[in-house]
């Protein structure tokens, strides 16, 4: 068959132009090795990868930072189990800051903020 206009623009145009039987070889043959592929990744991820998420998603890190009237300061991450209370990320928080030498002992904080993935302590 001779080409038609649309298939000499786009041979132009660097793409390779094939007649009907030849394109449904080539979709059959992406078909085959896409579903190869896509097997091999699920048995992957029911193996090691889905228990390394399972432990990932057990603990949730927060920003600490610290503030001083209107200036504050990052200073860094702690991970805290999923199911844990207020006070146990406020009692967490007041010991990290407290460790990074912002807080000193016997110093008192004015209060903590919990965001929801951020604690910023107020001193």
């Amino acid at each position: 068959r001779e080409p038609s206009k649309s298939d000499l623009f786009w041979a132009s145009r660097g793409f390779t132009v094939v007649d009907s039987k030849t394109a449904e070889e080539l979709n059959s043959w992406i078909r085959e090795n896409t579903e190869e592929v896509k097997n091999k990744k699920l048995k992957a991820s029911k193996g090691g990868a889905a228990a390394a998420v399972a432990a990932a998603a057990a603990e949730k890190p927060f920003v600490v930072s610290v503030a001083r009237g209107m200036a504050s300061k990052a200073l860094g991450n702690i991970k805290l189990p999923n199911k844990c209370t207020d006070d146990e990320v406020k009692k967490a928080a007041i010991a990290f800051v407290t460790q990074e030498g912002e807080l000193k002992a016997g110093n008192q904080h004015k209060g903590v903020v919990i965001g929801k993935t951020t604690v910023t302590v107020k001193l």
